[in-house]
């Protein structure tokens, strides 16, 4: 027998794991190729920092939203060179609400330490990879 429990995660803390990811934990094999532009509002910064100057950065704000979406590639997917970006030759892998729900659903039931440092409010680069990693493939494969 067992219990089974549902959590709710903000959009802010989601926020905070993409900061976590893209800003540190998963630049060695995820690289930001397109982004996906919100068609109507979208999800403005849940950071609260006093610089007027600071712009949201699109990869939190467009897969928050209802329609946008980052699209990325695995740097392994093709050789690493602007010359492969430019033609195409990757697998998209797109961030959207959906990949969201979907990986923090496999993070939860895969990786439940990693998923406890998310509830404690206690993430950081590698909390975010394997965040990103569940929303992005699936499963981890790096690191």
């Amino acid at each position: 027998m067992k219990f089974m429990v549902e959590t709710e995660i903000t959009d802010n803390t989601v926020a905070n794991l993409l900061c976590c990811a893209f800003e540190g934990g998963s630049g060695y094999w995820c690289r930001i190729m397109n982004y996906k532009k919100p068609s109507g509002e979208f999800v403005k910064s849940y950071f609260d920092l006093s610089d007027p100057d600071w712009v949201d950065p699109k990869y939190i704000s467009y897969p928050l939203s209802s329609d946008g979406a980052v699209v990325c590639r695995a740097v392994d997917d093709c050789e690493d060179t602007e010359e492969a970006d430019k033609e195409g030759n990757y697998v998209p892998l797109v961030l959207n609400r959906e990949a969201i729900e979907r990986g923090l659903s496999l993070m939860h039931k895969n990786h439940p330490a990693a998923f406890a440092d998310i509830i404690a409010e206690n993430e950081d680069a590698d909390t975010g990879d394997i965040f990103l990693q569940y929303c992005l493939l699936g499963e981890v494969v790096y690191g």
